[in-house]
């Protein structure tokens, strides 16, 4: 599986060379708690967040929201850079560390479904 930063990276790379990394910065979006769906599905909770995980930790914090900007670690960050559970992709669980395939996340406490306006 490879990350939509991953693959506008390979086309910029083409198109830009080595620098390209430079010229794309993405976020991956998580939350600590609420529901998800899209306007055609049926609204479903999200799982507690595994003790420990990113979310978890966010969520201990009591901040609504945050960007967490993974590729400019702030000093004391380098736990960032090690094999940590998040959930960034479809809100389940994955081992990963982070920084090698996402510049940032964006952290809500909680996430609301979407739906359809007007």
């Amino acid at each position: 599986m490879s990350t939509i930063g991953e693959e506008v990276g390979k086309a910029l790379g083409k198109a830009f060379g080595k620098n390209a990394g430079k010229d794309v910065f993405t976020i991956a979006f998580t939350a600590f708690e609420g529901s998800q769906a899209t306007p055609t599905r049926q609204p479903f909770p999200l799982l507690v967040p595994t003790r420990g995980s990113f979310e978890d930790l966010m969520g201990r914090t009591g901040l609504e929201a945050a960007l967490v900007d993974l590729r400019h670690l702030a000093p004391g960050g380098s736990w960032l850079e090690r094999s940590l559970v998040a959930r960034p992709i479809s809100h389940k669980e994955l081992l990963g560390i982070w920084p090698r395939h996402v510049d940032a996340f964006l952290f809500v406490r909680r996430l609301e479904p979407s739906r359809p306006t007007g």
